[in-house]
């Protein structure tokens, strides 16, 4: 109802590998909903439970409500045995286990660390 009107048709074989999504422009959350029909070109109307349909049918969504949450860092912890690096360098590298954040919104891969002096 408050997506995009599709008028075409898809086949149960565009369900089975996925071919069909349905978006929310993410405005608002709560039950959406889509009427489709179903044929086979040869009968009129489909059976639901046994019961021969000629009318649409409807299928509900309900739709999440986004999280603006802002990143959490969940692990902080100081390295503790300085590495050697190579080339008479030494030095820590950092790993998930001592530093990581996650965001509810967000992939973690496009989190950034911010170096501030």
């Amino acid at each position: 109802n408050r997506g995009v009107l599709v008028t075409s048709n898809f086949t149960q074989n565009d369900v089975d590998f996925g071919f069909i999504t349905y978006e929310s422009d993410g405005s608002r959350a709560g039950l959406d909903n889509f009427l489709f029909t179903l044929t086979d070109g040869r009968h009129e109307g489909f059976l639901i439970n046994g019961s021969l349909q000629t009318q649409p049918t409807m299928m509900s969504i309900f739709v999440q409500p986004l999280v603006e949450d802002a990143p959490k860092l969940v692990v902080n912890k100081s390295p503790e045995l300085l590495q050697h690096l190579g080339r008479q360098r030494y030095g820590y590298k950092l790993s998930n286990k001592m530093l990581r954040a996650v965001d509810s919104d967000s992939d973690s891969s496009s989190l950034w660390y911010v170096i501030t002096s």
